[in-house]
C-alpha cells in the first residue's frame, strides 16, 4: 500500500485533493494507478506514465538513509488533530521519536509567497 500510496501522489498532475478522489473513485491507489494513463489521455496528454517503482523505491531508501520513517493517513502514528483537516497530508516523513506526533502540538502555517491580504492579516 504505501509504494502505491507514494507512486499515486509523486504522479504528475496527482496532488492531495486528486489523491483522495482517486481513492474514492477507484477503491485503491493500485486501481487508480492502472486507470491513471487513461484519465491522463482522456485529458489531452499523451504518454502519460505515472510515477515508477523505481522513483519511489529511492526516495524510500533516501528516506532511510537519513533516518527517516513514512507514516501514511489512517496509521496509530499519523497526527489525529492534521487528519481531521480537509486535504491533510496521506503521506508524511518523519524524523525523530514518532510518540512526539501524538504529544498536543503547534502548527506554523506560511506560504512561500504570501498574498498582500494575506501578510496584512498575520500582522
Amino acid at each position: 500500500m504505501r509504494a502505491d500510496w507514494l507512486r499515486l501522489l509523486r504522479s504528475r498532475r496527482v496532488g492531495i485533493a486528486t489523491f483522495y478522489r482517486f481513492l474514492g473513485e477507484y477503491g485503491s491507489a493500485c486501481a487508480a494507478l492502472v486507470a491513471l494513463p487513461k484519465i491522463a489521455s482522456n485529458a489531452g496528454l499523451s504518454k502519460y506514465t505515472p510515477c515508477s517503482l523505481e522513483q519511489v523505491e529511492r526516495e524510500l531508501r533516501a528516506g532511510a538513509q537519513i533516518g527517516a520513517k513514512l507514516v501514511c493517513r489512517g496509521e496509530y502514528s499519523y497526527p489525529s488533530l492534521l487528519a481531521e483537516i480537509p486535504d491533510a497530508p496521506p503521506i508524511l516523513w518523519v524524523r525523530g521519536n514518532l510518540l512526539a506526533l501524538t504529544r498536543p502540538t503547534v502548527a506554523l502555517v506560511g506560504a512561500r509567497n504570501a498574498s498582500s491580504l494575506g501578510t496584512r492579516t498575520c500582522q
